[in-house]
């Protein structure tokens, strides 16, 4: 008995949502851009990194970028379009979006927990964001 063979339906008329090429594949991408995603996703892998917690190991992000545009993608902040992390900088970005939501749930500003920790505001906004590891600052966060 042979093994099944994967099937890939292709809409010719929808265009991609990445790259609009005419030509998707059910999850609305070409074949090309399905592709560079497993290759960036395999390359992630052979190096040992995890995959991008900020934009799911894409390397990329949709932004809108002037008021009434339609979004434009661009390369990710956090792990620079590569596509992948360390797992220590995919941790810290984690534990940041626990904290952060813990403090907005305790209904905390941003310059009070800030005050609480002895830190700056930008310096608690990059540990909520993964940017700051925080024994750095020697806090119990």
């Amino acid at each position: 008995m042979s093994e099944p063979v994967p099937v890939i339906t292709i809409d010719l008329d929808k265009k991609c949502s990445r790259c609009g090429q005419k030509g998707t594949a059910e999850n609305g991408l070409c074949l090309r851009c399905i592709t560079d995603r497993v290759v960036k996703m395999l390359r992630a892998k052979a190096r040992g990194g995890t995959r991008c917690p900020v934009c799911n190991g894409t390397g990329k992000l949709s932004m809108v970028v002037m008021f009434a545009s339609p979004p434009q993608e661009v390369s990710c902040w956090f792990c620079k379009g590569g596509g992948s992390v360390s797992e220590e900088k995919a941790h810290l970005y984690t534990r940041g979006r626990i904290k952060k939501g813990e403090r907005k749930e305790r209904g905390v500003s941003l310059e009070d927990e800030a005050r609480r920790l002895g830190i700056t505001t930008k310096q608690l906004h990059a540990l909520e964001h993964g940017m700051l590891n925080p024994k750095a600052f020697r806090i119990e966060w």
